[in-house]
């Protein structure tokens, strides 16, 4: 009986590491990036709107436009090669936006895509960076031909940038202008921008910025027609970047830009 219970007892410990071991080979293990922890390094663009910090990203929601002002957040290179989960459809209310909030239904039929600010496929590397992703307050009311087109070639070309350069910085967001506000979508009445920005700061010495403006519609040029000085974004949108560098070093990276130094090679 001894014999018999001794062999039982590592029957069981022989299964029990088999289904660790296939639980482990079947779900790939995700970064372990520290919550909350490096979104806002570098200040927030704007003041007195309402901030939300998740593990893939943070942004700041302008309730009076249902949309967000700025997303920012860092990519790496591992971040920018996993694929530790696929993308997800599931395009959702955000329930940290409790005021003047947009829902899936005020994109129907108004001829715009649900663009996303902070993409999905800058979040593979988390099952919860992506499904945040979906949250409706990263969304804006892009034309199709902007969205599918050259704004998902600048989003190709800032993943590739990350690979190359191993860390680097986003900030982006629509621009409104006064009269972009009496132009809505839907029930909740999300403002349609009629203009977006990037902007990326490469964080692995010898540290460079720039920046990129695109007018919400199609567009055949390459993308260094749109390129610009982060300086020329701060002024197209009214917000300040990076505010935490040294006031030097901030404006010197912020001055000017070079294309041909962001070659991926």
């Amino acid at each position: 009986m001894r014999k018999l219970a001794i062999a039982v007892a590592l029957f069981g410990l022989l299964a029990v590491v088999l289904l660790l071991v296939i639980f482990l080979c079947g779900n790939p293990v995700e970064p372990q990036r520290p919550f909350f922890s490096d979104n806002l390094d570098y200040g927030l663009p704007s003041e007195h709107i309402k901030v939300v910090e998740r593990i893939g990203y943070a942004l700041g929601y302008n309730e009076d436009w249902r949309i967000a002002e700025w997303v920012c957040y860092r990519l790496t290179r591992d971040e920018a090669l996993s694929n530790v989960c696929g993308r997800t459809t599931a395009f959702v209310k955000d329930p940290a936006i409790t005021n003047n909030f947009s829902r899936a239904s005020d994109y129907a039929r108004s001829g715009y895509d649900k663009g996303h600010l902070a993409p999905a496929a800058d979040m593979q590397w988390s099952r919860t960076a992506m499904t945040d992703s979906f949250y409706m307050s990263n969304m804006t009311p892009q034309l199709p031909m902007f969205n599918r087109g050259i704004w998902k070639q600048l989003e190709t070309w800032v993943r590739g940038v990350a690979v190359v350069e191993t860390n680097i910085f986003i900030v982006t967001g629509p621009i409104v202008t006064s009269n972009d506000l009496a132009h809505t979508i839907g029930a909740n009445r999300v403002v349609v921008p009629s203009a977006f920005y990037k902007v990326i700061l490469d964080e692995t010495p010898p540290r460079k910025m720039i920046g990129f403006l695109m007018p919400n519609g199609g567009s055949g040029e390459a993308l260094e027609h749109f390129a610009v000085s982060v300086d020329e974004v701060e002024d197209a949108v009214g917000l300040d970047f990076f505010k935490v560098l040294p006031d030097e070093e901030e404006e010197d990276l912020e001055r000017t830009f070079d294309f041909t130094k962001w070659r991926l090679r």
